[in-house]
């Protein structure tokens, strides 16, 4: 077999019958990965040198790899010789066995260079995008929106306020006097169930409240931190309605909670409360909307309305309203 040099000239004397490849680490460690030598179009000699010897040495490229040193032996002899191994077969390619296998680098494709700036993209992107996801994922908006449990009685706001129009302080009778709205008493509902529908199952808890003194175990639906400081009465005094924080309770036929009652959506509203605020009498009626004046937005015209009762009801500027310790005391 005819070996060429880097330049591809022919070198004179250098025609090798070839048995086995060893790979350079052999001078260096005293081991060597014994492969059996096939023509392979992926090998090519970038230049040899002859010793004298039984062997001749090489330079060899495979694939894209980093060129490797490789031993071409002349003879099965000086190959057994080498390794101290007395081999009696005659064969000079037999079968190779699976503790002979190569355990050369492994060579990536050439497509997969391409596969880097991708992966440095995505990278970047991902380092961009993963706060925004974790920021909405665990927001109040996600987590609290929507929420709705179950409550051990189908009370409807929708037919006791809305249809039936009774006010929301006949049930939640602290809302003006106290930091929360109570809840009520069995006997609130006993008022008017002890003659209507008191044989409905659907107020089975109710009657059983009122018979044993038992409270109804209502689920609680929008409730703030204890770290929060939250005063009914401070808002309801001060013109905010119901609706702006609980939504149209009025048209609810199972109470959900509309608003994310979150730090920054409260900040919102006291950065700029002319937007909620409305006299203080409609402050129970959900669907009240200030009147228009000629060529006035609805937006405009609770601006108007609001700055009015801003001024009228004394309300703390925004250094107050914005302060840390008006709602973490």
């Amino acid at each position: 077999m005819g070996i060429k040099d880097g330049k591809g000239e022919r070198r004179s004397g250098s025609s090798v019958s070839i048995f086995r490849l060893y790979i350079g680490r052999v001078f260096s460690s005293g081991r060597a990965n014994r492969v059996e030598v096939r023509p392979r179009a992926s090998w090519r000699l970038v230049g040899v040198r002859e010793t004298g010897g039984d062997f001749v040495i090489g330079w060899f490229v495979r694939y894209c790899s980093q060129p490797r040193l490789a031993v071409f032996f002349k003879r099965p002899q000086a190959l057994s010789k080498c390794r101290g191994i007395h081999e009696k077969e005659a064969d000079p390619y037999p079968p190779m066995s699976n503790d002979q296998t190569p355990s050369d680098k492994f060579v990536f494709p050439r497509w997969a260079n391409y596969l880097l700036p991708l992966i440095v993209v995505a990278g970047a992107g991902g380092g961009a995008i993963t706060p925004a996801i974790v920021g909405l994922g665990f927001s109040a908006e996600t987590l609290n929106v929507g929420y709705a449990p179950e409550q051990p009685v189908p009370y409807s706001h929708a037919l006791h306020v809305g249809e039936l129009g009774m006010d929301c302080r006949y049930c939640h009778t602290t809302v003006e006097d106290a930091s929360f709205a109570a809840i009520p008493p069995t006997q609130t509902c006993m008022n008017c169930h002890t003659g209507i529908r008191s044989d409905s199952p659907r107020l089975e808890a109710v009657f059983n409240s009122n018979a044993t003194g038992e409270p109804v175990p209502w689920v609680k639906v929008h409730d703030l931190p204890d770290y929060v400081y939250f005063n009914h009465s401070a808002h309801v005094n001060k013109g905010v309605s119901c609706v702006s924080c609980h939504g149209r309770i009025d048209k609810m036929v199972v109470v959900h909670q509309a608003e994310p009652l979150s730090m920054g959506w409260c900040l919102d509203c006291h950065r700029e409360p002319e937007k909620h605020l409305r006299p203080v009498d409609k402050v129970t009626d959900l669907g009240w909307k200030p009147t228009q004046e000629p060529n006035e937005t609805p937006e405009a015209a609770q601006l108007r309305v609001g700055l009015h009762q801003k001024e009228l009801l004394m309300i703390h500027d925004e250094a107050y309203m914005t302060s840390c310790s008006t709602c973490h005391r």
